[in-house]
């Protein structure tokens, strides 16, 4: 006969088998089969459950392109709980006319709260009345439906009056979280492969062996509150930061490497948005760090706060979830404080007294360290935080990463960008006698390429110029005299055994269609240089000034560079920008060629740059705002 707890946990997990159905995650053939394991007599309670025997369903999913749940309560106020990053980020205009929605919202609807606005997106913890905090996030999904639409916001309703924030106060950094990943050294989000899992997946994975389970908050939170995962699941892993600094420096130590090996990882934090960077870094880290190798990245899409709210008794669960708004923790909802300060080690770091409740605003006094210390009411009441140095438990132990070497995430980008770009722009071709080479440098002759290229015959050569300024941008068929010669060239290109400069060419087969070479082809040894640019209009060029008619002391003019000797400056005619060079010619800085080309970066990626990409390959003040006025103006 079956208990009445039993009755209620097999109940609960019918639900889930339900839930997984209707999202396609069970076939009707495999629902039936585990319908009927459930509900034999020997069946063992699945390993999922038996740490919960209550699960809310309705808290699990995400409200992406959903409706808003209903007030639950109209006693108190409404939290509200989002983020959003964008990708490409914000122009500052963009950045400024969302705020300026942002706060009307607010102020139209009395929402208060605070919030980080930054090219890269918007992350805001916000109170107000229960209809006013769904009509400012409705207000947001109709000012911006494509952006805000996919954003999961969390209410939580009767949250008492005493919580309400007495203000708005949205500010403007660099990032919505503090990991110092900021312009060229953030993660894309849009190559990031995790995956969001709701809470009642992300609690049956954290059963899995082979499987670890990080939590990316700071140590101190940690401290409080933790997942503990059943015997035989997953593996709880504690980074022990003092801020989120530390994490990509903790992600690239070898003994992580280690534990993270084959297993598959999963991460959680608060609200789901420090998972966000944090997975993003280690898959990026997965697509060019051979000492990196995982099955897989997940977290829980909503954090700590929709698995609580979805296991109200904890799940796996122990202790209390630190918060940074005026709630300060949250506990699961059928527990009570006595009942969580028992589940964790933490302890008063005066009188190592168990304790798990920060009050009082005390911090550690190592000047370098800083974080919030537990001090217990009784060290409080007597005094005796007065005569103590306090220190958290990471300076008691003398554990630090601050002094590590934080990973070249830049080159991790360029990386991953240029195979991914080489992916898709050059798919392996039907096999033939001519070869399409790309990526070459703009000063290259025609003896060095055949010399690259090594004894191989090669019978024509024609170099590929821009349609529209007639000038080379670095591409070039070369027709091999036999189809052998073809594939061996192809595969020492495949191989990276073929170098010009610093640059390994891109090569594929290119099957010419009609007649090629065009009759009277003239091989030469360099790309023809146009005698001047093609103009973008047909509008007549405008007058020339007197002051450029004035004699030019020749002895005073800088020595041509490379890229200037490929075309003659029109300075009275626009051009079309569809390459680097003409990029310089047309902002008069073309002896940046060199340091572009060294640091490998095309055309296309330097449409993508910003101040701080610049900055980074040691271009100047002064031309690096020349070059992001252009790169604003294309965009």
């Amino acid at each position: 006969m079956t208990s009445e707890p039993e009755a209620d946990l097999m109940t609960n997990e019918l639900q889930r088998l339900d839930a997984m159905m209707d999202k396609g995650l069970l076939s009707p053939a495999e629902f039936a089969l585990a319908k009927t394991e459930l509900l034999s007599a020997d069946a063992p309670t699945p390993p999922a459950i038996q740490a919960t025997a209550a699960i809310v369903q309705r808290e699990a999913a995400s409200v992406a392109w959903k409706p808003l749940p209903e007030v639950s309560s109209w006693d108190g106020i409404t939290q509200v709980l989002f983020y959003q990053y964008v990708e490409p980020v914000w122009t500052r205009k963009q950045l400024l006319d969302t705020l300026h929605e942002v706060e009307r919202l607010c102020t139209e609807n009395q929402v208060t709260g605070r919030g980080r606005i930054a090219i890269e997106g918007l992350n805001c913890t916000l109170t107000g009345p229960p209809d006013g905090a769904r009509a400012f996030c409705e207000g947001l999904r109709a000012w911006d439906e494509k952006l805000f639409g996919e954003t999961d916001f969390k209410l939580t309703d009767g949250v008492p009056w005493s919580k309400k924030f007495k203000a708005l106060t949205i500010k403007r950094t660099n990032e919505l979280v503090a990991y110092g990943l900021d312009g060229a050294k953030a993660p894309l989000l849009h190559h990031n492969s995790a995956k969001h899992l709701d809470a009642i997946e992300y609690h049956e994975m954290l059963t899995k062996p082979d499987t670890v389970v990080i939590d990316v908050r700071n140590a101190y939170e940690t401290d409080i509150g933790r997942m503990e995962p059943p015997k035989g699941g997953a593996q709880f892993i504690d980074p022990k930061m003092r801020n989120s600094h530390e994490f990509p420096k903790w992600l690239n130590l070898p003994e992580t490497k280690k534990q993270l090996e084959g297993k598959h990882v999963m991460m959680y934090c608060t609200g789901g948005i420090r998972c966000e960077r944090a997975s993003a870094l280690l898959d990026q880290m997965q697509n060019v760090d051979e000492d990196v190798s995982i099955k897989g990245i997940s977290m829980v899409r909503g954090g700590l706060d929709r698995y609580l709210k979805t296991f109200p008794e904890g799940g796996f669960w122990k202790g209390r979830n630190y918060l940074f708004d005026l709630r300060e923790e949250q506990l699961p909802e059928h527990k009570t404080a006595d009942m969580v300060t028992q589940e964790v080690d933490s302890k008063c770091c005066i009188c190592d007294r168990a304790w798990a409740k920060y009050e009082g605003k005390f911090q550690c006094m190592d000047k370098r360290c800083k974080v919030p210390v537990l001090v217990c009411q009784h060290c409080c009441g007597s005094g005796a935080q007065k005569n103590t140095r306090l220190l958290c438990p990471l300076c008691k132990e003398g554990y630090t990463l601050r002094d590590l070497q934080l990973p070249d995430l830049v080159a991790q980008k360029r990386q991953i960008a240029t195979r991914n770009s080489q992916k898709r722009k050059l798919p392996e071709a039907e096999p033939d006698c001519r070869l399409f080479f790309s990526k070459l440098p703009l000063w290259v002759s025609a003896t060095q390429i055949k010399t690259a290229i090594g004894g191989y015959r090669v019978k024509n050569l024609v170099w590929l110029l821009d349609r529209h300024t007639s000038l080379f941008y670095g591409s070039v068929f070369v027709q091999m005299a036999s189809l052998d010669d073809a594939k061996k060239v192809f595969e020492a290109a495949a191989a990276g055994s073929i170098i010009m400069g610093k640059r390994r060419p891109w090569v594929n087969y290119s099957r010419p269609t009609g007649d090629w070479p065009s009759e009277g082809h003239d091989e030469t040894e360099f790309a023809p240089i146009p005698l001047q640019v093609a103009p973008l209009s047909s509008q007549p060029p405008k007058k020339k000034s007197r002051k450029s008619e004035k004699p030019i002391d020749e002895s005073k003019k800088p020595p041509p560079s490379a890229v200037a000797k490929t075309a003659t400056k029109a300075s009275s005619t626009q051009v079309v920008p569809t390459t680097l060079a003409v990029v310089l010619e047309m902002v008069g800085l073309v002896h940046l060629a060199a340091m572009l080309e060294q640091e490998h970066i095309d055309f296309e990626a330097f449409k993508l740059m910003n101040d701080a990409d610049l900055k980074e390959i040691g271009i100047g003040k002064g031309p690096r705002m020349k070059l992001c006025r252009w790169i604003t103006s294309q965009n």
